[in-house]
């Protein structure tokens, strides 16, 4: 009896240990497919980052040239037509920049702050006053972080001149604490925001650029009542924050793979 007990228990010893490794073997095979289907979803963001990065940069940059062109005939003068070529060496030089994945090149050289004030002195629109107002410590900004931000302003500009009939815009970047709080706030008609929301491919690249931090861009408006962009970034320096970016990414990942 005791040597037939010693046997089953061996025997109940070996299942186990079989269905523990088939366990193992099932939960990795899940992990790779999780895995695979993470790849491929990112793979998908990265495109549509892409094309973001064109609607943004290159687009932008084409319309606000044609606006300098488009004049009654035989108004156009030679600061318009300067400017136009400006401008469009400039999205020649931005769709290459796309091409090799690079951020935009006055992001590598000057920052983020002097970044937008460039970009304010080239594009400022004739029939809106744009102010740029900032309080910030940092130097400079993990790259990402500080393409994401001057991305949001860029769009948050090109809506401005295009469709909000505004006459005066603010532009907000603030560090406070461990956070960096933007906004871009208009006086112009407003718009439906959950309409917009839904179709616009520019407020789309906005929202999904907050994503990639794990945050939220709020875009209130309204028709008659002006447009307010608002996102509450975290705070990530560039060669010092790698913790708390390395939580943010790994945040984002386990999103991906609920």
């Amino acid at each position: 009896m005791e040597e037939r007990t010693r046997e089953l228990q061996n025997l109940n010893a070996k299942l186990e240990a079989e269905i523990r490794e088939r366990s193992l073997v099932e939960q990795q095979l899940l992990q790779d497919k999780v895995y695979l289907q993470y790849l491929l979803s990112g793979h998908e963001r990265d495109r549509q980052l892409i094309a973001y990065e064109i609607h943004d940069g290159v687009v932008q940059g084409l319309t606000a040239a044609m606006m300098h062109l488009e004049t009654a005939p035989g108004q156009i003068d030679q600061v318009r037509i300067d400017t136009a070529l400006r401008i469009l060496r400039g999205s020649v030089a931005e769709a290459r920049r796309v091409m090799k994945g690079l951020s935009p090149p006055l992001l590598e050289d000057i920052g983020v702050i002097a970044a937008i004030e460039g970009m304010l002195e080239e594009q400022m629109p004739e029939s809106c006053e744009i102010e740029f107002e900032h309080d910030v410590q940092f130097d400079r900004l993990l790259p990402l972080l500080e393409c994401t931000i001057y991305r949001v302003v860029q769009e948050s500009v090109a809506n401005i001149m295009r469709h909000s009939q505004a006459r005066h815009a603010k532009i907000s970047l603030q560090e406070a604490g461990e956070r960096l709080v933007l906004s871009v706030v208009d006086d112009g008609i407003g718009f439906d925001a959950v309409g917009a929301a839904a179709s616009g491919f520019g407020l789309k690249g906005i929202a999904e650029r907050a994503k990639l931090f794990d945050v939220e861009a709020k875009i209130d408006s309204r028709p008659g009542a002006g447009t307010r962009v608002t996102i509450d970034f975290p705070l990530i320096r560039a060669n010092q924050d790698f913790d708390k970016w390395a939580s943010i990414s790994g945040n984002l990942g386990a999103a991906k793979r609920v």
